[in-house]
Protein backbone atom coordinates (compact mmCIF):
# COMPACT_ATOMS: atom_id res chain seq x y z
CA UNK A 1 0.00 0.00 0.00
CA UNK A 2 1.31 3.38 -0.97
CA UNK A 3 2.65 5.32 2.00
CA UNK A 4 2.46 2.37 4.40
CA UNK A 5 5.74 0.45 4.12
CA UNK A 6 4.84 -1.82 7.05
CA UNK A 7 1.55 -2.99 5.46
CA UNK A 8 1.37 -5.79 2.91
CA UNK A 9 -1.83 -7.06 1.32
CA UNK A 10 -1.25 -10.78 0.89
CA UNK A 11 -4.58 -11.78 -0.60
CA UNK A 12 -6.64 -14.81 0.32
CA UNK A 13 -4.81 -17.58 2.16
CA UNK A 14 -5.86 -21.20 2.80
CA UNK A 15 -7.35 -21.66 6.27
CA UNK A 16 -4.61 -24.17 7.23
CA UNK A 17 -1.93 -21.50 6.75
CA UNK A 18 -3.53 -18.92 9.04
CA UNK A 19 -2.02 -20.20 12.33
CA UNK A 20 1.45 -19.52 10.91
CA UNK A 21 0.50 -15.87 10.40
CA UNK A 22 -1.15 -15.66 13.83
CA UNK A 23 2.06 -16.90 15.44
CA UNK A 24 3.82 -13.73 14.23
CA UNK A 25 1.16 -11.33 15.62
CA UNK A 26 1.96 -9.23 18.68
CA UNK A 27 -1.66 -8.06 19.05
CA UNK A 28 -4.78 -9.37 17.34
CA UNK A 29 -7.42 -6.89 16.23
CA UNK A 30 -11.11 -7.02 15.43
CA UNK A 31 -11.74 -3.58 13.87
CA UNK A 32 -15.39 -4.10 12.89
CA UNK A 33 -17.64 -1.28 11.78
CA UNK A 34 -20.74 -1.24 13.97
CA UNK A 35 -23.98 -1.29 11.98
CA UNK A 36 -26.96 -2.69 13.91
CA UNK A 37 -26.67 -6.19 12.42
CA UNK A 38 -23.03 -6.63 13.47
CA UNK A 39 -23.91 -5.67 17.05
CA UNK A 40 -25.84 -8.95 17.33
CA UNK A 41 -22.84 -11.11 16.42
CA UNK A 42 -20.37 -13.03 18.51
CA UNK A 43 -17.26 -13.09 16.32
CA UNK A 44 -15.71 -16.55 16.28
CA UNK A 45 -12.42 -14.86 15.43
CA UNK A 46 -12.05 -13.76 19.08
CA UNK A 47 -11.92 -17.39 20.29
CA UNK A 48 -9.36 -18.26 17.63
CA UNK A 49 -7.25 -15.31 18.76
CA UNK A 50 -7.67 -16.08 22.46
CA UNK A 51 -6.60 -19.70 22.00
CA UNK A 52 -3.26 -18.32 20.81
CA UNK A 53 -2.89 -16.47 24.13
CA UNK A 54 -2.35 -13.17 22.30
CA UNK A 55 -3.98 -9.90 23.41
CA UNK A 56 -7.03 -8.84 21.40
CA UNK A 57 -8.19 -5.27 20.69
CA UNK A 58 -11.68 -4.90 19.28
CA UNK A 59 -14.36 -2.37 18.52
CA UNK A 60 -17.28 -2.17 20.91
CA UNK A 61 -19.28 -5.32 20.17
CA UNK A 62 -21.66 -6.26 23.01
CA UNK A 63 -20.48 -9.90 23.07
CA UNK A 64 -16.86 -8.79 23.39
CA UNK A 65 -17.67 -6.34 26.16
CA UNK A 66 -18.92 -9.37 28.13
CA UNK A 67 -15.44 -10.87 27.89
CA UNK A 68 -13.71 -7.55 28.56
CA UNK A 69 -10.25 -6.74 29.83
CA UNK A 70 -7.71 -8.12 30.35
CA UNK A 71 -8.72 -10.90 27.92
CA UNK A 72 -10.10 -8.51 25.29
CA UNK A 73 -9.51 -4.78 25.12
CA UNK A 74 -12.70 -3.12 23.87
CA UNK A 75 -12.33 0.33 22.30
CA UNK A 76 -15.21 2.69 22.94
CA UNK A 77 -14.07 5.08 20.19
CA UNK A 78 -11.82 5.33 17.14
CA UNK A 79 -9.34 7.32 19.19
CA UNK A 80 -9.16 4.68 21.88
CA UNK A 81 -8.40 1.83 19.45
CA UNK A 82 -4.71 2.68 18.80
CA UNK A 83 -4.21 3.54 22.48
CA UNK A 84 -5.47 0.08 23.46
CA UNK A 85 -3.16 -1.53 20.91
CA UNK A 86 -0.28 0.26 22.61
CA UNK A 87 -1.54 -0.91 26.01
CA UNK A 88 -1.79 -4.49 24.76
CA UNK A 89 1.76 -4.32 23.39
CA UNK A 90 2.99 -3.26 26.83
CA UNK A 91 1.16 -5.84 28.94
CA UNK A 92 2.69 -7.10 32.13
CA UNK A 93 2.15 -10.69 33.33
CA UNK A 94 2.18 -11.85 29.70
CA UNK A 95 2.44 -15.55 30.58
CA UNK A 96 -0.37 -15.42 33.13
CA UNK A 97 -2.66 -13.50 30.77
CA UNK A 98 -1.88 -15.90 27.91
CA UNK A 99 -2.91 -18.84 30.10
CA UNK A 100 -6.16 -17.10 31.06
CA UNK A 101 -6.95 -16.36 27.42
CA UNK A 102 -6.32 -19.95 26.36
CA UNK A 103 -8.45 -21.28 29.24
CA UNK A 104 -11.30 -18.95 28.30
CA UNK A 105 -11.14 -20.06 24.67
CA UNK A 106 -11.17 -23.73 25.71
CA UNK A 107 -14.32 -23.15 27.80
CA UNK A 108 -15.95 -21.72 24.67
CA UNK A 109 -15.08 -24.44 22.16
CA UNK A 110 -17.90 -25.77 20.00
CA UNK A 111 -17.73 -29.02 21.96
CA UNK A 112 -17.98 -27.23 25.33
CA UNK A 113 -20.89 -25.10 24.10
CA UNK A 114 -22.66 -28.18 22.73
CA UNK A 115 -22.32 -29.96 26.08
CA UNK A 116 -23.63 -26.88 27.90
CA UNK A 117 -26.74 -26.68 25.73
CA UNK A 118 -27.28 -30.44 25.92
CA UNK A 119 -27.23 -30.16 29.72
CA UNK A 120 -29.77 -27.33 29.58
CA UNK A 121 -32.06 -29.35 27.32
CA UNK A 122 -31.78 -32.45 29.51
CA UNK A 123 -32.69 -30.37 32.56
CA UNK A 124 -35.65 -28.76 30.80
CA UNK A 125 -36.88 -31.92 29.10
CA UNK A 126 -36.03 -35.00 31.17
CA UNK A 127 -36.58 -38.39 29.61
CA UNK A 128 -40.08 -39.76 29.86
CA UNK A 129 -41.72 -43.02 28.94
CA UNK A 130 -44.61 -42.96 26.53
CA UNK A 131 -47.02 -45.86 26.35
CA UNK A 132 -49.36 -45.98 23.39
CA UNK A 133 -52.30 -48.27 23.90
CA UNK A 134 -53.80 -49.96 20.90
CA UNK A 135 -56.14 -52.89 20.40
CA UNK A 136 -55.25 -55.70 18.08
CA UNK A 137 -52.58 -53.64 16.30
CA UNK A 138 -48.85 -53.04 16.49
Amino acid sequence: MAGLPNVALLGEKPYQELPHYLYAFDVCIIPFKLPELIKATNPVKVYEYLCSGKPVVATRLPELELIGPPLVYVAKSRREFPRLIEEALNERNVTSLARKRVAYAQKNSWEARGEHYSDLLRAAFPKVSIVVLCYNNL
